[in-house]
């Protein structure tokens, strides 16, 4: 029988490491940044053993001053920092509000792409020359640059309460999956939140939800009768959403539709098929789960025009169960059996031994 021993801490030191500014690799600092005002764990983020983590400068001054950046280090097994990458307010996709590393905390792979996320809250944003606060999600990249921000104030639908001088965002915790939705739900401190007069404090807990937030559709591959559509659909979530391809003859108006697939982030296609030669078709994409519908832009596209085809002499070989996208040219000729001529849309029958006359 196999034992596995299990290491068992009892609070003694082996090895203290510091990370400051003239460490190698390490953050880019000027003085009175307030480096390691906030810091968490965010995993092992570059797969390669060790667990990385994020730290906040509440004054880093790029960008403006007092604006504030996260910095965050890859790590070895030492200690020592193997490389950094800075969040600021001027990075590509980045937060915009200052002071947005006052607290931070990892949110674990929200958006299930596999790289965990990290959210950061601030009281210190302003508007309309209110002190409100603000939460900032940051959803990474492997390499640390950032995919997608998303801002929560009191401003958001379904978002917080909160007032002047609430300080709401001067503290945050990832408080794990509450309502069973799959996603990791957030708390954020309002430490003088009250009513009106006395401070009593107050923690906003915060439902995350995994609703599509992004629906594009593309149409390709135009036919007489048929055509592609295609899907793709970043959403928010382990749970994906499924993802349809509508499409009708009248803007807005939609009467048919296609299951363009579910499963992981990506490009879904579905063929749209019986379809009106030369006639305009309004499309878009559909993304749906338990949290509702979320809709892509409407487009357009023609279908392409019929095509003329003639018979000549008309037989058994040649006639018999033909099928064509255009309309049919008959010349004279006589058909020996039963013969069907198939359009798009309608079924011309030739009789038994019957003399066929020019037509259309």
């Amino acid at each position: 029988m196999t034992q596995t021993t299990q290491a068992v801490g009892d609070g003694t030191l082996d090895n203290t490491i510091e990370i400051n500014y003239a460490t190698s690799n390490g953050p880019t600092l000027s003085a009175s940044e307030l480096y390691g005002y906030s810091i968490t764990n965010i995993g092992d983020m570059n797969s390669d053993g060790v667990e990385d983590m994020v730290a906040g400068s509440l004054y880093d001054n790029t960008g403006s001053t007092h604006a504030g950046a996260v910095s965050v280090h890859f790590m070895n097994s030492n200690g020592s920092v193997k490389s950094t990458v800075e969040i600021n307010s001027t990075t590509p996709n980045g937060p915009l509000s200052t002071s947005f590393e006052y607290s931070i905390t990892s949110m674990g792979d929200l958006d299930n792409d596999g790289i965990v996320d990290i959210a950061m809250a601030t009281p210190y944003v302003y508007s309309t020359g209110n002190q409100v606060g603000q939460l900032t999600i940051c959803f990474l990249n492997i390499d640390g640059s950032v995919k997608k921000t998303v801002s929560i104030d009191y401003t958001t639908l379904n978002g917080p309460i909160v007032a002047y001088g609430d300080y709401y965002g001067v503290s945050i915790a990832n408080i794990g999956d509450m309502d069973g939705n799959g996603i990791s739900d957030i708390a954020v401190g309002a430490s003088y939140d009250g009513d009106g007069t006395n401070a009593y404090g107050a923690i906003h807990v915060h439902f995350l939800t995994n609703k599509a937030q992004t629906v594009t559709g593309t149409i390709t591959t135009i036919g007489t009768t048929t055509a592609t559509g295609n899907a793709e659909i970043i959403d928010i979530g382990t749970q994906n959403p499924e993802r349809l391809i509508e499409w009708g003859i009248v803007s807005e108006t939609y009467t048919d539709d296609c299951t363009a697939g579910a499963g992981a982030l990506g490009t879904y296609s579905c063929d749209l098929t019986e379809l009106t030669p030369y006639t305009t078709y309004y499309i878009r994409a559909k993304a749906t789960n338990e949290k509702g519908n979320v809709y892509g832009e409407e487009q357009s596209f023609t279908t392409n025009a019929l095509t003329n085809q003639v018979i000549p002499n008309p037989d058994i070989i040649e006639m018999n169960n033909l099928e064509t996208n255009g309309y049919i040219t008959v010349n004279n000729g006589t058909i020996d059996n039963t013969t069907n001529v198939s359009t798009n849309n309608a079924q011309i029958t030739f009789q038994s031994n019957t003399t066929c006359n020019i037509s259309k």
